[in-house]
């Protein structure tokens, strides 16, 4: 390379395949049950397992401090473990979140968790999108929500 010539290198190429190797590799969930008290770490495991059923293969690593990290062959399993939260052992919330390839399981906040709520018996003339927006602001942040008089979710 001559002096004051700068090599221009084309990453293009690298960074897609670096993409692609990433979207192949497992996807990883990161678990902890909210309690204090001791469990049966075995027990915990079977029951998570059982109840994620997942049709791929699934592997459970104890990552210390309370942390589980559970890695699933298939996204699918993945995303419906997420999508079918809450999860509860032993009558404790178990908190769960996605986990990318480039982050500790340490380093991932298990302090919010979705849930859902139904509410019966509104009047009629109540069941509206602002009632039920309002209703869900006093008890967090509204992801998705059924309205009887547009019939649609949203």
């Amino acid at each position: 390379m001559e002096s004051g010539v700068a090599e221009v290198l084309d990453l293009g190429g690298i960074a897609s395949e670096i993409s692609r190797e990433v979207d192949a590799k497992p996807v990883c969930l990161v678990g902890r049950l909210c309690c204090d008290k001791t469990v049966n770490l075995f027990a915990l495991i079977e029951v998570m397992k059982k109840a994620f059923r997942s049709k791929g293969k699934m592997t459970v690593r104890d990552w210390g401090r309370g942390l589980l990290v559970f890695s699933f062959e298939l996204r699918a399993d993945g995303d419906w473990a997420l999508r079918n939260q809450p999860w509860h052992f032993d009558n404790y919330l178990f908190a769960i979140a996605p986990l990318s390839s480039l982050e500790l399981p340490s380093a991932v906040s298990l302090s919010r968790v979705s849930l859902w709520a139904r509410v019966s018996e509104i009047p009629i003339g109540f069941q509206t999108e602002a009632i039920i927006k309002s209703l869900a602001a006093k008890i967090g942040i509204l992801e998705c929500y059924e309205c009887p008089d547009a019939m649609s979710s949203k």
